[in-house]
């Protein structure tokens, strides 16, 4: 795998190059995943799926996570914010839920 960061003002670009065993081993990942996803649709399970930033932090990927499942804006804290130098809340992502009734209590 080969990388190359560059900057053009604000924007940083990542540029990712794999070779073909690389390439070969993320089909197989993703195929992977999309083969247990449609088993768990085919045994009558509900499945949600999110995206997620590649290069996205643990905790950021958990902020997201919460926010595409439950719905809302993401809010990465004040403190982490100002720590990573992120927007704290970001507006292009606002979620509407994929499961907005999540923390609610049913007793069936």
């Amino acid at each position: 795998m080969k990388h190359n960061i560059s900057k053009n003002g604000n924007e940083i670009t990542l540029t990712v190059t794999l070779n073909k065993k690389e390439m070969k081993a993320e089909e197989n990942i993703a195929f992977g995943y999309r083969k247990a996803r449609q088993y768990l649709i085919d045994k009558g399970f509900n499945v949600y799926s999110v995206s997620l930033g590649p290069v996205s932090s643990t905790y950021d990927c958990a902020i997201e996570t919460f926010y595409q499942i439950k719905g809302g804006q993401v809010n990465y804290g004040d403190q982490h914010s100002k720590k990573y130098n992120l927007v704290q809340k970001p507006k292009e992502k606002y979620y509407p839920g994929l499961y907005p009734e999540w923390d609610e209590w049913t007793n069936s």
